[in-house]
C-alpha cells in the first residue's frame, strides 16, 4: 500500500480486520515477539527451534538450533543485535546476529522467563521454576559468569514461580512477580527489594509487561484479570492500581497481553478452545473498544507491533495471524477528477464501433476529410471578430520606434 493514498481522517490507531497468515513452513508454534524496530518477528516452535522472520516480505531468514524443548520466553535486547530465550531444558541461550555466534547458560531447573538490562546487553535476568530468580552478570571471553541472587525475596520452596522484567523509565528498577501474588520492585545495583506489595489481591502473577513510556505495568492474574498498575516515586515504586480489564460475560482466563506501540491501548489474547479472540481496551478509560475475532483455533501469544497499529497471534495450529488496519485509498489526491465507484459498471457500446469497416473505405474517408480541411477559406485582409465587429486599425510601433528582432 502507499501511504499517501490513506486518507489520515480515517485511519485508525489499532488493527481491526484479519489481513495475512503466516505458515511458516508449517511448523508448530508457541510464542512470538518483534524486535524493537518491528523489522523482524522471532517465532518459537514446540520442539524448541527459533525462526526469525522478516515482516515485509513474510520470509523466514534465520533458523536458531539450540534448544531441545519448548521454550517459555522470547526477548529482544533495544539494540535489536541479541535474542534472548529461555526454555524447559534447563538453558538460556543468548544469539549475537552480529557475530553470528551463541552463548549458552546451564541451570539446574526448568526456566520461566528470561530478559535483558534496559540498558546494558551484558546484564540479564532469569527466573528458575520453583527456585529464586538470578542476576547473571554475562562474560564474553569466560564461560564462567557471576550470578548474584536478590535480598529480600522469600526463600525457596519449591512452589513458588517468578516472572518479571525491567523498568523502561528507571534502569535499575525491576519488577518481579510470583504465583503466590506477591510483587517486588528490586534495586538491581544494590539487590535490595525496595517494596513489596500484593497488587492482585492474592491471584498467581502469570506475566509482566512494561508500557514503552514506563509509567505503567500490565498484570496478567490467574483470577481472569488484567490489572494496570501507575508507577512513580524516584525508584519506580508502585503508586496505585488503575484499571481492570475483563470479559465480564464469558470470565476467561488470558494467554497473553501487551500494550500498544502509543500507549494508549491494551490487548489481552482469550485462553479458549477453539476460539481465537483478541479484546483490545482503552488504557485509560477501560472500556473495551473492539474484539477481534479470528478462526476456531486456540491463540497462544500474541504481540503488537513496536511502530505501527499491528498485531501478531500464534495460532495452536495454523502458525501465525496478521491484524491491521482497514486501509481506504484517496485516489483523488493524484488526479481530483478521478471519480471512485462501488461496483462495475457495463460498458455502453457505440453503434457503430466495432463495425467491419473494409480499410480501403477507411482510407477514402480520412481523404475526404483531409481535403475538406484544405479547402477552408480563411479571411487574412478583413480585421474581424464576429459578425458586423470591426477592430480599428493601429500601429504597434509609433515612427520614431525602432524594432529589433
Amino acid at each position: 500500500m502507499n501511504i499517501p493514498l490513506h486518507d489520515p481522517f480515517i485511519l485508525l490507531s489499532f488493527p481491526d480486520i484479519l489481513t495475512d497468515r503466516l505458515d511458516l513452513e508449517n511448523h508448530s508454534l508457541t510464542l512470538c515477539q518483534f524486535n524493537p524496530n518491528g523489522l523482524l518477528l522471532a517465532a518459537a516452535t514446540f520442539n524448541g527451534m527459533v525462526l526469525i522472520v522478516d515482516t515485509l516480505t513474510n520470509g523466514i531468514t534465520h533458523k536458531l538450533y539450540a534448544h531441545v524443548s519448548n521454550l517459555n520466553s522470547l526477548t529482544w535486547h533495544k539494540n535489536g543485535r541479541y535474542l534472548l530465550t529461555a526454555g524447559s531444558d534447563y538453558k538460556v541461550f543468548l544469539f549475537d546476529f552480529q557475530l553470528n555466534a551463541r552463548m549458552e547458560i546451564d541451570f539446574e531447573a526448568p526456566l520461566s522467563c528470561a530478559f535483558f538490562h534496559i540498558d546494558r546487553d551484558d546484564l540479564i535476568v532469569a527466573c528458575p521454576i520453583y527456585d529464586t530468580p538470578v542476576a547473571i552478570c554475562l562474560s564474553r571471553n569466560d564461560l564462567k559468569h557471576k550470578r548474584v541472587k536478590f535480598t529480600g525475596l522469600p526463600a525457596s520452596d519449591k512452589k513458588t514461580v517468578y516472572c518479571g522484567c525491567f523498568s523502561n523509565k528507571y534502569p535499575n528498577t525491576l519488577y518481579l512477580g510470583s504465583n503466590k501474588g506477591l510483587l517486588f520492585t528490586v534495586n538491581v545495583e544494590t539487590t535490595e527489594v525496595i517494596e513489596t506489595c500484593r497488587a492482585t489481591g492474592g491471584a498467581s502473577i502469570k506475566s509482566i509487561k512494561q508500557s514503552n513510556c514506563g509509567n505503567y505495568l500490565l498484570i496478567n492474574c490467574s483470577d481472569r484479570i488484567l490489572r494496570l498498575l501507575s508507577i512513580g516515586g524516584d525508584s519506580g515504586e508502585l503508586v496505585e492500581n488503575l484499571v481492570k480489564y475483563m470479559d465480564s460475560v464469558e470470565r476467561c482466563q488470558w494467554m497473553g497481553c501487551d500494550f500498544s506501540s502509543s500507549g494508549d491501548y491494551v490487548i489481552g489474547g482469550a485462553a479458549q478452545k477453539n476460539s481465537h479472540k483478541i479484546y483490545i481496551w482503552d488504557m485509560q478509560m477501560g472500556n473495551l473498544v473492539k474484539m477481534l475475532q479470528g478462526p476456531m483455533e486456540s491463540i497462544l501469544d500474541l504481540a503488537w507491533h513496536p511502530c505501527r497499529p499491528l498485531i501478531a497471534s500464534v495460532s495452536e495450529y495454523s502458525g501465525i495471524y496478521i491484524w491491521t488496519v482497514t486501509v481506504s485509498e484517496n485516489w483523488s489526491a493524484f488526479a481530483p477528477d478521478f471519480r471512485e465507484i462501488e461496483e462495475n459498471l457495463e460498458y455502453q457500446e457505440k453503434e457503430d464501433e466495432f463495425d467491419n469497416v473494409p480499410i480501403s473505405l477507411l482510407l477514402e474517408s480520412r481523404k475526404r476529410q483531409r481535403e475538406l480541411e484544405e479547402n477552408v477559406l480563411v479571411d487574412v485582409v478583413e480585421d474581424s471578430i464576429g459578425d458586423g465587429v470591426f477592430l480599428p486599425r493601429t500601429n504597434l510601433l509609433a515612427d520614431d520606434d525602432i524594432a529589433f528582432i
